[in-house]
């Protein structure tokens, strides 16, 4: 992500306009227990996009961030790579961040409200609809996130 922002952003500066459309995750945004790695990675991401987006704007660079909750992609059913050193215990992604938050989002509708956003230039997109609302609830009473982060990890801990 950071390799393409540094090779796409002088030609679109250059040339007076452009799209950057990075992603991270709702992770990037709030506490993610068991991710705290994957979580890490994607605040910086969060933190690039935004302070690029102020600096891009009035060089005619649109700058957002996408931040879905659990997609449904292969990702949910895979598990570390083999060259990372090993844990004592890896949870299930998709039963976790399915008691944490929902189902996982279909991939198509996703990439619809994508576009939408864009259209609106919105810094941040968070979807689905309910990682919206997680969000929000997480800004103004963070106390009760980290408390039903918390809870889905004693449901996930307790199903292995």
């Amino acid at each position: 992500m950071l390799y393409g922002v540094l090779a796409a952003y002088p030609i679109m500066v250059k040339q007076g306009y452009g799209y950057i459309v990075n992603t991270a995750s709702l992770a990037g945004l709030g506490p993610a227990a068991l991710m705290a790695p994957y979580s890490m990675t994607k605040h910086a991401v969060v933190g690039l996009t935004h302070s690029l987006r102020v600096e891009a704007a009035p060089l005619g660079v649109q700058v957002n961030v996408i931040c879905p909750s659990a997609i449904e992609t292969p990702i949910l059913d895979s598990f570390n790579p083999a060259d990372l050193p090993t844990v004592p215990w890896t949870p299930n992604a998709r039963r976790y961040l399915s008691n944490l938050a929902a189902p996982p989002y279909p991939v198509s509708k996703m990439a619809e409200e994508v576009l939408r956003a864009i259209e609106k230039n919105k810094a941040t997109i968070v979807l689905p609809g309910r990682a919206r609302i997680a969000w929000l609830l997480g800004r103004i009473f963070p106390g009760l996130v980290e408390k039903l982060a918390a809870k889905a990890l004693v449901i996930e801990r307790a199903s292995r």
